[in-house]
């Protein structure tokens, strides 16, 4: 199953796009294209985007867990539309400062979904989704370590993220996924994750992707629940 799901990636990197809403003021919709840049990270971000894509629709419900600079959420917001959900989450005021602000900046008020920011840590997921919408989920998105550019001891932990994910594997909904983006320098949040997706049963499809020619480069872990 995960050498299918990867060849279905595979499939998608080039040229992939959908019209889903609009990014700039004053134009009704975008060709909205995952974000490939330069560097291994935002190659693997843009990696992750394709990813999301495969499985996200107009209406459904998204959960950035750890919002940052708000690219990612962003990108989510632009795919479940404006009839969708999106919950952006980040244990530092100034990333939820900067989400709105860039949610605001490049979506209409008629072109933006139903919008929750919270600042509080990403073990704290089932808390802030409520009984509501727990189990409703379409894709739970983790980008872990550290805010760029802010506070390096504001990271992400073993202990922590563990919770983050076990939350996740709850609130996702059947034919959802959660998404997580580890990197390196945390060898030990990495092997939490890896050791948890990978024991995962037969109702998920588990898949690990990384750059081979590049040893430093994040490495992206995805669930997909295929049953409940």
């Amino acid at each position: 199953m995960a050498s299918a799901v990867s060849a279905v990636l595979r499939s998608k990197l080039s040229g992939y796009a959908r019209t889903c809403g609009s990014a700039q003021r004053g134009q009704p919709s975008i060709q909205c294209r995952p974000c490939f840049r330069t560097s291994a990270t935002l190659n693997m971000c843009g990696l992750a985007h394709v990813a999301w894509k495969q499985v996200l629709e107009p209406g459904d419900l998204a959960v950035d867990l750890t919002c940052g600079n708000g690219l990612d959420t962003l990108f989510l917001a632009e795919a479940v539309g404006p009839k969708g959900t999106v919950f952006a989450i980040d244990i530092q005021q100034c990333a939820v400062d900067s989400t709105r602000e860039l949610l605001e900046q490049k979506l209409e008020d008629d072109c933006r979904p139903e919008t929750h920011l919270h600042c509080t840590c990403h073990s704290r997921l089932l808390e802030v989704l409520g009984q509501t919408h727990v189990g409703s989920a379409k894709v739970i998105a983790l980008n872990l370590g550290y805010l760029p550019g802010a506070d390096k001891s504001l990271a992400t932990t073993v202990s922590s993220t563990q919770q983050a994910v076990e939350a996740a594997l709850q609130a996702v909904c059947l034919g959802g996924m959660v998404s997580c983006m580890c990197y390196v320098s945390n060898d030990a949040e990495l092997q939490m994750v890896r050791s948890k997706f990978a024991s995962l049963g037969q109702q998920w499809a588990s898949t690990e992707t990384r750059l081979t020619n590049k040893k430093n480069a994040p490495v992206l872990c995805l669930a997909w629940r295929l049953s409940l």
